[in-house]
C-alpha cells in the first residue's frame, strides 16, 4: 500500500475465520516516510500463531519511491510461482553440479532503481539463496525478491568400484 506524507497512522481491520481466534494488529500508527511494515497476528485457540504482513509506503512522490521489479527472469530456469512484482520468495529448481552462477535479469518498474544482485557467485552444493534487492531511486525504500536454488552434489566416480561393477 502506498500512502501520502501527511498520512501518520491507518486504520486495519481484520477479522479471524474462527470466532474463537484473537486478531492483533501491529505497526499502524507513527508511520515514517519509506517502508513501514503492519502486522496482523491471528492466535488460534491452541496457541497457534500466523503473521501477515502489510508493506505501507509513506511518501510524496510514489514514482521516486518505487522499488518493485516489473520482471524478474532466470536464464535457463523457470521460476515458481511465476513472477508477479507482489511475490518475494520464488524457486527455480535444481540445477547441475558444474554450475557455478545463473544468469539473472532483473529489470525495475522505475528505471532509476537500484538493483543489487548478491548469493549468486560461486554457488554452493546444496541449497543457495539469490537476494535481488531494489531500492526506490530516492533511497526510502527497498524490496528483496528471493531465490532458491538447488545445486546438484558432484557425483565421484572411483574406478575401482566401476570395475567391480563390470565384473
Amino acid at each position: 500500500v502506498t500512502v501520502g506524507e501527511n498520512v501518520n497512522d491507518l486504520k486495519v481491520t481484520a477479522v479471524a475465520e474462527d470466532s474463537k481466534s484473537k486478531v492483533a494488529i501491529s505497526g499502524n500508527t507513527g508511520l515514517k516516510n519509506g517502508d513501514n511494515k503492519v502486522y496482523i497476528t491471528v492466535t488460534a485457540q491452541d496457541g497457534t500463531k500466523k503473521v501477515y504482513t502489510i508493506t505501507v509506503t509513506k511518501t510524496g512522490d510514489a514514482n521516486k519511491s518505487n522499488s518493485y521489479l516489473q520482471n524478474l527472469i532466470v536464464e535457463n530456469a523457470t521460476l515458481s510461482p511465476e513472477f508477479s512484482k507482489e511475490i518475494f520468495e520464488y524457486d527455480c529448481g535444481t540445477v547441475g553440479s558444474d554450475i557455478s552462477s545463473l544468469k539473472i535479469l532483473a529489470f525495475p518498474e522505475i528505471e532509476e532503481a537500484k538493483v543489487e544482485i548478491s548469493g549468486n557467485d560461486e554457488l554452493i552444493e546444496g541449497e543457495n539463496e539469490i537476494v535481488v534487492k531494489v531500492t526506490s531511486k530516492d533511497g526510502t525504500t527497498s524490496k528483496d525478491y528471493k531465490i532458491k536454488v538447488l545445486k546438484e552434489a558432484v557425483i565421484i566416480k572411483d574406478e575401482d568400484s566401476m570395475k567391480n561393477a563390470e565384473d
